[in-house]
């Protein structure tokens, strides 16, 4: 039997608690530094003997360390980046997108509405100004399953 720190394992806990709250906590990714250094310390201190051969080397903390940061840092940086790309699908990922009218416009109550077609699909239409068919516009906002229409782009 090894002689077991106990603070060496209750850092090695706490170093995968960190871990565990880095992915429901927005830390960027100061939650799973302190936790690699916990790790570090911990795998140090794990073995407590005066015996150097039975000790845990450094030479198997540190590429552990490494890895575990390296992986921490691979995932903080994806979120992030998926976090900055902008909506690519839903009604959000139709904002900006052009839109060909498929019939003229009529005028309605002070606006114009028709029929568009974005992404091979038909949809509803409004804008303040009239369009004929054929003509491509862009879409400025979405309500619910009606578009807002701008100026057209030609």
């Amino acid at each position: 039997m090894l002689p077991i720190n106990y603070a060496g394992l209750l850092l090695i806990l706490a170093a995968l608690a960190l871990f565990v709250a880095e992915a429901f906590v927005t830390s960027y990714g100061a939650l799973a530094v302190g936790g690699i250094i916990c790790m570090m310390l911990g795998g140090v201190m794990l073995v407590d003997t005066p015996v150097e051969f039975m000790r845990v080397s450094l030479g198997v903390v540190i590429p552990m360390a490494v890895a575990t940061a390296a992986i921490t840092v691979f995932l903080v940086f994806n979120v992030i980046k998926g976090h900055q790309t902008p909506a690519q699908t839903g009604t959000e990922g139709m904002i900006g997108q052009e839109a060909i009218t498929a019939e003229t416009f009529s005028a309605e109550k002070g606006y114009y509405r028709g029929i568009v077609q974005v992404h091979g699909e038909y949809w509803t239409a409004q804008s303040p100004e009239g369009f004929s068919s054929g003509i491509t516009a862009v879409i400025k906002e979405c309500r619910g399953l009606l578009l807002i229409m701008s100026t057209s782009v030609e």
